[in-house]
């Protein structure tokens, strides 16, 4: 026995090992990269080259450490390379155009869109493009399909900064602004995702009496505050969700299966006992569950 514990410690130790080695080259690779490109580690000499960036006559480029914008060239985005070199990031792209010749037949057409780190697009110099670069984005998911569904909160004020930033007398505050709202945008909409995760498997689950907070959290990938904070965000608490699901339930049971054993049904709904179901039936409905059964019982002899 000791001599194969021996042997599987060793094992752990050498993959241990093994995942920091892969790791250093990781890293090592990624600098070789930037080095065979001619690039530090600041975004505003990394992306010109990696999207092929040809500029015009308008370009303008403002840029913090994780966040870049600029407008007046044209480009293309290709998600592999850009997450080779840059990480995870999600990008605007702004595009506003004006059809028509006359005053009054001319007309104004906006467009924002936002890419996750899965999507390729090009560009030209009529739009504006924003790129949200990994440090910036760190607190939360960036799941694709979340980052494409995501709503930019207060569009209209996003697009007056956008419209404006290209001859503002701060474009480093208008940037931050912009940033902060896309950024905003996209966190409600990851919330909002997780809390239908968060529903989903809560109703899967409701009937096993001894699910509990710590298998939600296991089942959702999430940490026991997480889930808390995203069911707080909605209102709820934990056993305010799943007795919400029971209780709702057991009120169906009871009308259609009146016969049975009142106990028998609090079980199947994921109850342990008939005194925490009649008392959340109580609290949720203002009456007792043997009256309510009463009543559909009578209801049933008068039909």
């Amino acid at each position: 026995m000791q001599k194969k514990a021996s042997i599987h410690a060793t094992y752990v130790c050498a993959l241990w090992d093994l995942l920091f080695f892969a790791t250093d080259v990781a890293f090592l690779i990624q600098q070789m990269l930037l080095f065979s490109l001619g690039l530090d580690d600041a975004m505003e000499n990394r992306l010109p080259l990696i999207m092929n960036l040809t500029q015009g006559s308008s370009y303008i480029c403002v840029s913090t450490e994780s966040v870049f914008l600029f407008s007046g060239a044209s480009g293309q985005i290709k998600a592999a390379r850009m997450s080779l070199y840059i990480g995870n990031y999600v990008a605007l792209c702004y595009e506003k155009r004006i059809g028509g010749t006359g005053e009054r037949t001319a007309s104004i057409k906006q467009t924002i869109k936002i890419h996750s780190n899965t999507d390729d697009f090009d560009f030209d110099e009529k739009c504006i493009v924003l790129i949200l670069g990994e440090s910036f984005l760190s607190a939360f998911d960036r799941t694709g399909e979340r980052v494409r569904q995501a709503h930019i909160l207060h569009e209209d004020i996003v697009t007056v900064l956008l419209d404006g930033i290209t001859s503002s007398e701060c474009p480093l505050y208008d940037l931050n602004a912009i940033a902060n709202l896309v950024a905003i945008g996209i966190y409600k909409k990851v919330l909002d995702t997780d809390y239908e995760r968060i529903r989903t498997v809560i109703l899967k689950n409701y009937q096993d009496p001894n699910f509990c907070l710590e298998s939600l959290a296991s089942c959702v990938y999430m940490s026991r505050r997480k889930v808390q904070y995203v069911l707080a965000r909605n209102g709820q608490n934990f056993l305010e969700c799943i007795n919400d699901i029971r209780v709702s339930r057991l009120y169906d049971k009871v009308i259609k299966c009146y016969a049975i054993d009142l106990e028998e049904i609090s079980h199947s709904c994921g109850f342990k006992s008939l005194v925490s179901a009649n008392r959340v039936f109580s609290k949720r409905f203002g009456e007792s569950l043997s009256s309510f059964k009463k009543k559909q019982k009578q209801n049933s002899l008068v039909a």
